[in-house]
């Protein structure tokens, strides 16, 4: 028998086991897994399964980047007693290479139906070697070649550097403040690490923060809290900023 452990979600350990004792006998590098049942039918239907696999595997993702990014508010934003929730409203992506303008845009349309005080965050993906590009069309490009043709676009690149921008915009009914940051770091060679919860973008498979070895996808648990809290700098100034705010009054 095989007993598989984990860290997180992510495997710790794989060991062959006494299947009466439960003892472990070895440690596994890697274990191959077969179904218990194969089934033969047609190209089409298969075509058509795995277009619906992939659409399903598509909403799971975008399910986790929504959660990614609550959470990511909800834990900076916790530590100055700022209670976080997530509102529903729907956008008319504004077009912009500037993050400012957008969040502001975003903010104008937010108003019309979401009740101050809110923020909304816009974030872009900048690697030097292809001009800034995917910028602030990072949402677009992922929809369309996904972060394997980005990795695609850096195959023999000597030029690895690379950003993620972020832009908090916060309306408080009279007023929009804006707050921004920057994490800059390098583009891996290949993707590498697996999707997760925490996950604010399929760009974590790819970007290794400045001071680290692995990609953010590939982070335990501690290594990630951490980068969370670095990364959204623009939060946590949103959050001492409410906090003074809330003081003077």
């Amino acid at each position: 028998a095989v007993r598989v452990e984990f860290f997180g979600d992510e495997i710790d350990r794989i060991s062959d086991i006494n299947v009466v004792t439960g003892a472990p006998i070895r440690t596994l590098s890697h274990v191959a897994l077969y179904p218990a049942s194969h089934y033969v039918t047609t190209h089409e239907k298969m075509e058509r399964a795995i277009s619906e696999i992939r659409a399903e595997c598509d909403a799971r993702v975008k399910t986790f980047e929504q959660q990614g990014k609550l959470l990511e508010a909800q834990r900076a934003l916790g530590r100055f007693g700022v209670e976080v929730r997530g509102a529903k409203a729907d956008f008319d992506e504004p077009r912009s290479d500037d993050l400012a303008q957008i969040a502001r845009a975003k903010v104008r349309q937010a108003a019309k139906t979401v009740p101050a005080p809110f923020f909304v965050q816009d974030a872009g993906f900048f690697i030097d070697a292809l001009r800034g590009f995917p910028g602030t069309n990072v949402n677009f490009v992922l929809r369309t070649i996904g972060v394997e043709g980005i990795a695609k676009l850096m195959a023999g690149e000597q030029d690895r550097r690379c950003r993620f921008r972020q832009c908090v915009a916060y309306w408080d009914g009279e007023e929009i403040r804006l707050f921004s940051s920057e994490t800059a770091g390098s583009v891996a060679q290949a993707l590498r690490g697996g999707d997760r919860p925490e996950q604010k973008s399929p760009l974590w498979r790819l970007f290794i923060p400045d001071g680290a070895e692995k990609t953010t996808a590939e982070f335990t648990q501690e290594e990630l809290n951490a980068f969370i809290l670095r990364d959204g700098r623009a939060l946590t100034e949103l959050g001492r900023f409410l906090q003074e705010k809330e003081r003077k009054e």
